[in-house]
């Protein structure tokens, strides 16, 4: 793990709340769709994270079987000589850890981007991880296209982060299988000091999580979107503090907790929409 200076965030001076252009904030699945559990997963380029600590892998989960992973190169998915490796890897779900490759590169490169966007046209499940990665336009040409506020390496803990919606990907009720202990994750790890944030809202992206990090800049933090029969999971929480099998028991394995609930079988509808999001202030300067 890296080595971070530690800079405690307050979280007096924000609680930014929302106009949603939805009926209701709490969702009752109109038009829910249903996704199966993932089984065999490819992580692009591998769990690790080149800033510090990454997702776990290991066996032990809150529920069984467990899942197939393998690490899938940048470069072989860019590959138009060579067959589809995510095709023919049988893959049913593909995370980008896009702080370990150039997303904007790789994205422009038809190969990757096609294949990529026919997996999940196809049904398959999309999950980007975004850990301390500082560019704000990498996913300008997305197939929904974003613009991002990251901190960087800052090592900050606090902040804040708010489930707005209990759905199958987290919730705030401890009595739900989809609990995740989101003041573990903050008080105990920079995950939210140091969170990707969204600034640009596009209409297909509905909100999980949102957050406001180190920076003061709120905004969607942990979202997803339908694409054609497919799911797309967008996770900005720093992930370097991420260790130990998924568990509420601390900060650490809760952020696991949350990558746990993105692999299991979802069943979602139109929740919080990021379009309809506003954010009073848009930032904010905390007083010692």
């Amino acid at each position: 793990m890296k080595t971070k200076s530690k800079t405690i965030v307050s979280t007096l001076a924000i609680i930014a709340l929302l106009a949603f252009v939805v009926v209701s904030p709490l969702i009752a699945n109109v038009h829910a769709a249903v996704y199966p559990r993932s089984s065999k997963v490819a992580m692009v380029p591998d769990e690790g994270s080149d800033n510090g600590g990454g997702l776990y892998v290991g066996s032990i989960w809150p529920d069984s079987p467990g899942f197939t992973f393998a690490d899938l190169a940048v470069a072989d998915i860019a590959n138009g000589a060579i067959a589809n490796p995510i095709t023919a890897g049988g893959y049913d779900t593909v995370v980008l850890m896009a702080m370990d490759f150039n997303f904007a590169t790789a994205w422009a490169d038809t190969d990757f981007s096609s294949r990529i966007t026919n997996f999940v046209n196809g049904g398959g499940k999309l999950i980007i991880y975004t850990s301390e990665t500082p560019t704000a336009n990498a996913f300008a040409n997305f197939i929904y296209p974003f613009t991002v506020d990251t901190p960087g390496q800052t090592g900050s803990s606090g902040g804040t982060l708010t489930n707005l919606v209990n759905d199958t990907l987290s919730s705030t009720n401890p009595a739900d299988a989809s609990y995740i202990n989101l003041a573990a994750i903050t008080s105990q790890t920079d995950a939210v000091g140091d969170l990707t944030v969204m600034t640009s809202y596009n209409s297909n992206w509905y909100i999980d999580l949102f957050g406001i990090n180190v920076n003061n800049i709120g905004g969607p933090g942990h979202t997803y979107a339908f694409y054609g029969s497919g799911l797309i999971i967008f996770n900005g929480l720093d992930v370097d503090y991420a260790s130990g099998a998924p568990s509420n028991g601390n900060g650490a394995s809760a952020i696991n907790m949350l990558w746990w609930r993105e692999l299991c079988g979802q069943t979602l509808g139109q929740g919080p929409n990021v379009n309809g999001l506003t954010v009073t202030p848009a930032t904010a300067t905390n007083v010692a």
